[in-house]
C-alpha cells in the first residue's frame, strides 16, 4: 500500500541504539526479522464485500489483525464469527479478532 517517509522527532531518535531518523508510515503489511508478515483491517471492513484481507492474504500476509469498536447486537456476534472462520477458511493464515467490552455511559454496550 501508499506508504509515506515519517520524520521521527528527536526525543525517539535519541533512545535508538541504530541510526534511524525516519519511519515507513501507511498502509503497508509490517515483517518481522524472521520474515512473519502481519496486517490491520478495521471491523467495518471485516463485513465489506471486498475486506482487505482478502487482497493481504494473496500477497503473502500471514496475520490478520481487527480491533474492533462493535456494538451489541443480538445474534451479531454469531455473524462476526462466521466472517472470521470463512476469512480463515479462504486465506489460511491467523485472523486475531479483539472487540471492545464495555458501555459509553448508558447508550451502547460493547459485548468484547
Amino acid at each position: 500500500g501508499p506508504t509515506f517517509a515519517y520524520t521521527l522527532p528527536p526525543c525517539y531518535t535519541s533512545l535508538l541504539t541504530h541510526p534511524q531518523t525516519s519511519c515507513p508510515f501507511g498502509l503497508t503489511p509490517l515483517k518481522s526479522l524472521d520474515s512473519i508478515t502481519l496486517t490491520s483491517e478495521t471491523c467495518e471492513e471485516l463485513f465489506t464485500p471486498s475486506s482487505p484481507h482478502i487482497t493481504s492474504s494473496l500477497s503473502g500476509v500471514q496475520i490478520i489483525t481487527n480491533g474492533s469498536g462493535s456494538h451489541h447486537e443480538l445474534r451479531k456476534l454469531n455473524q462476526r464469527l462466521e466472517l472470521i472462520i470463512s476469512c480463515t477458511k479462504k486465506c489460511g493464515g491467523l485472523y486475531l479478532y479483539s472487540n471492545q467490552r464495555g458501555n459509553d455511559g448508558g447508550r451502547l454496550y460493547y459485548d468484547g
